[in-house]
This record gives C-alpha cells, structure tokens and sequence, in this order.
C-alpha cells in the first residue's frame, strides 16, 4: 500500500541520490545542549529531505486546494490515515510519522497511500513545547505535516465499503466519541499501542498492545532490530506490514531514529524504572536508536527535552487544560453517556492562576467548550521547592451540571459521586498510590477540596483512565 510520495517523482529520486554528508541539527535550530557544545543527535540530510518529501506530498494529497469547494475528498484513489492520539504528544507525534513513512517505503500497492495525521488544530500545536523543539531541532518541515480538520473527507458514504479510507491508530487504541474520525471507528485497520487495551477496534484488525514504557519502543523495533529479536518481538512486524512488504530497516543518520529515542526516553524518563514504567523492550530498542541517531549523551538530550514539556509558566489556565487533553465517553447504568475529560499539564495544581476563581472559571468555561460531565486534571512536576526537587503528582476532579440548556455548564461542589470516586481503597485511589489532600490553600479552593497529592509519581493517565472507566462505567443516572 504507497503512500503519497510514491506518486511523486522527486520523491523516488531523493531516495536514488547518493548519500549527502550528515548533518548536525538543523541550521537555525541547532540540536545542542543548554549547558554543552555536545551535540544531541545527527541527521542525514538526503534522509531528513525523504522524508520532508513524503510529508509534503501526502499533506498534498488528502487536503482540498479549495477550502470553499462543497465536496471535499482526498485526492487518492485509496488512503490510509496513520493517527496519533487527540493529546499529540510527543510519542503519538514521533509514531504516526515514523510508522507511516515505514508503511510507505515497505508499501508495493500503487494504489494506497499513506498519511499520519496530528490529531489537534494545527494551531495548538505550538502549546506541545517538545514535540514543537524536537521536530524543529532535527529538521522535519512541520509545515508539511497534517494536522486535525485538515483530511478532506467528502461525502463519506462510501469511504469504508469500497476500502477507500483505512485508519491505523497509534499510541491509542479506541478512537474518542468526539474525535472527526468517529464515524470511521470501523475502517481501523491497525492498532500499535501500549496503553490498556480498551478492545473498541474491529475484530480484524492487527493489533500490537502491548504495555512497553513507549509506544514508540513498538513503532521502533521493526524498523531497528534483526531477525532473531524480531522473532521474539514480532507484533508490530508481523501483524502491521501484514499486507505490505517488510519494513525497510533504520539506517544511520535517519531523523526517525532521533524522533523515536526522544520519546522513547521522555516516556521513560531516561529508562528510570523507579519513577514510571519501564519495559524490557524499552531498554532494549534504546540505545539502538541512540547509536542510529549518534546520540553520546542520551541523559542530556532526556534532560532538555524534559525542560521543554514542562516548561509551561508562561501558559494561561485555558492554554493548560487543552495541551495535553484527552476525552472519552462512558456508558453506565440505565445507559447513561458519561463524557470525561483529562487534562495533563506540568504546573502544581494552586500555580495554574493567579487565584482559585480563576483556576475554577477556567474549568467549568473550559467544560462548556467540551460538554463534558467530568473534568480530571493531572499535573506532575519537579518540586522546586524542596532540596531533593522531588518528582511529583497531582489529581483534581470536577463534576458539573449539564442537565439544563448545553451552555449552561455550571461547576458542582462536592457532590456524592466525587466523594466515591476518590475515596481510599477505591480504584482510582489504588491506581494512582493513595490520594492525600493537597496542602496548598488555592489548590483546595479552587476544586472544592478535591485536589490530591498521588502517592505513586508513576501514576500517569495510562493508569487512570481504566479506573475512570471502571467508575463511570458503573455509576448511576443521577449527576449528583
């Protein structure tokens, strides 16, 4: 199945070219280290201009000249939409991008294209500052890249009948009931993930869900390890280039393998088991793409790109909440739709304004632009203030009413179901390490005493939103 740039004939010739002398960084955007002249990784250039290449021509592809036009369709005869996850990390970013290019190159179908896709409005990119640094820093064109409401999709009575759309999900594995591609949930072809495996894709299609640190660890070892590791670790390998060729393996100096270390080690933070998962696979894939990317110091590089995502003092409450978002919806008893919503970001809970009205303005407006009935916030953060700059994490939830009229979504205090949802010894409490009253005052205020210390640092949205799941998937009616 060929992704875009096969029917570009620069394309094929950039591929052909002999190959020019790497380059570190990119000028203007030099790979370096704040406190070091050391490089962090080094990019072929012919590859990065492949690659570059492939963007833009899939971007072409799938995206209306005319933005006016009535019917809209992507202008291939069949696509394959390679998504990342609604929150666009930096490991959903770095996969749809190097799984699609890898489809493509391993691809024999003149007839099928292959485009990842950015799963937010292209202008809220900016707010993922890593993932923004990091594409940059190694030189992929961003610009190219395809981002939310940008597929042209037409009249799409017909997409999945004739096999014209295919969708493959990477770093999830349910597509979110608000999502643009929600009425497509039956066209996912393919699923690599490392999250719980929540099970919504069709029974047909290839799935690798596996619990690796990364999900880009799952994304990497086709494309990196030889043929006996891969008899062991074949999921990705076997079930997702099912109908293509094999992959094409990583050479030296190609930008994807510094795109794949990068969220391989910010996943992980830097392979540390004591403060978040860590697999086997993770370890192992590692320093492969370290040595493909020539990273010497990959604790550097995992040190500036650690700064660059939590780096968020200059964020409004809004700029937050929505940075790293995402939303499901669950039905519990008497078949009540429950839509949730969690916002990670990387500020205490008190520091996110300048007062508690503030702080709770901020959610319930935020709320009312996303209609839902629950809004978890999940921040983690070094302490600043204490002498060891302790890693920790924070858990606020808010309930609010929205039985009246859809704008009127206001904030409920301490309603029964928030007390049952984090009280000790329930799922969510036990998920995330016990919750323990925050100390600080505006923090308290702000979400009417329902805002956390977690007792286990590991406790990320990966561990909560099964026990979210579990919770709403059982409540009542009532929305008090």
């Amino acid at each position: 199945m060929r992704a875009a740039p096969r029917a570009a004939p620069n394309a094929t010739v950039l591929r052909g070219r002999a190959k020019r002398k790497p380059r570190v960084g990119v000028p203007g955007h030099p790979a370096m280290a704040a406190s070091t002249s050391a490089p962090f990784f080094t990019v072929d250039e012919t590859a990065l201009a492949d690659l570059n290449a492939f963007l833009r021509d899939a971007r072409e592809l799938v995206c209306a000249r005319d933005s006016n036009a009535k019917k809209k369709t992507p202008r291939a005869e069949r696509v394959t939409l390679v998504l990342g996850n609604e929150a666009a990390d930096l490991d959903s970013v770095a996969c749809a991008i190097s799984l699609a290019y890898a489809l493509h190159e391993a691809n024999d179908d003149a007839s099928r294209a292959y485009v990842p896709v950015v799963c937010v409005p292209r202008e809220d990119f900016s707010l993922r500052a890593d993932a923004r640094w990091l594409l940059e820093s190694v030189g992929v064109d961003v610009d190219a890249l395809t981002f939310a409401g940008e597929v042209a999709f037409g009249d799409a009575s017909g997409p999945i009948v004739d096999d014209r759309l295919r969708l493959v999900l990477v770093d999830h594995n349910a597509l979110a009931s608000k999502s643009e591609y929600a009425s497509f949930a039956t066209a996912v072809d393919a699923v690599v993930d490392h999250h719980d495996d929540e099970k919504k894709y069709p029974a047909t299609a290839a799935a690798a869900v596996v619990p690796t640190g990364s999900c880009a660890t799952l994304v990497a070892e086709p494309l990196v390890l030889d043929q006996s590791a891969l008899a062991v670790y074949s999921e990705t390998a076997t079930r997702v280039f099912r109908e293509t060729g094999p992959p094409t393996r990583l050479n030296a100096g190609d930008p994807r393998a510094a795109l794949l270390l990068a969220a391989v080690l910010l996943d992980t933070q830097n392979l540390n088991s004591r403060a978040t998962r860590v697999h086997a696979r993770d370890e192992a894939v590692a320093p492969i793409l370290a040595s493909l990317s020539s990273t010497g110091d990959p604790a550097s590089f995992h040190d500036e790109l650690k700064r660059k995502r939590f780096d968020q003092s200059g964020l409004s409450p809004r700029d937050l909440l929505r940075r790293d978002y995402k939303q499901w919806r669950f039905v519990g008893a008497e078949n009540k739709a429950w839509d949730v919503g969690v916002a990670s970001f990387g500020v205490p809970l008190g520091n996110m304004a300048g007062d508690a009205r503030a702080i709770r303005d901020a959610c319930e407006s935020f709320a009312r632009e996303r209609s839902v009935d629950a809004l978890a916030l999940m921040c983690a953060f070094d302490d600043e203030d204490s002498s060891s700059r302790a890693f920790r994490r924070q858990f606020a939830i808010c309930f609010f009413d929205k039985t009246g009229d859809s704008d009127d979504v206001r904030f409920i205090c301490a309603s029964p179901l928030q007390a049952r949802l984090v009280e000790p010894g329930g799922a969510l409490s036990v998920a995330l390490g016990g919750l323990e009253p925050v100390a600080d005052e505006t923090a308290r205020d702000a979400f009417g005493g329902f805002a956390f210390e977690q007792g286990d640092p590991k406790g990320s949205r990966k561990k909560a939103q099964p026990a979210l799941a579990a919770f709403f998937e059982n409540a009542s009616s009532s929305r008090r």
